[in-house]
């Protein structure tokens, strides 16, 4: 059993997926993003550019403003 938010955590590309219940899991994960810096460079920039790119103010203007004009056709007909 693999938990973790899965609209934050994309396993080995923004963040690493482990079983909650198992120490050995973790303890293993944690060890590795300690000690490889390559990786955890790379997982943070990514999960940054994912957070970013997902919950923006500029982001969520554009889905909400896509969402009223599927809802409401004549507020935003150019999307419409």
């Amino acid at each position: 059993m693999i938990r973790g938010p899965p609209t934050f955590t994309t396993h080995e590309e923004t963040g690493l997926l482990v079983d909650p219940t198992s120490v050995d899991a973790i303890v293993a994960a944690v060890s590795r993003i300690l000690q490889d810096n390559d990786m955890r460079t790379r997982m943070s920039e990514a999960a940054r550019r994912h957070v970013a790119s997902r919950f923006s103010y500029q982001s969520f203007r554009r889905q909400l403003i896509d969402e009223l004009a599927q809802v409401a056709p004549t507020i935003f007909p150019e999307r419409g």
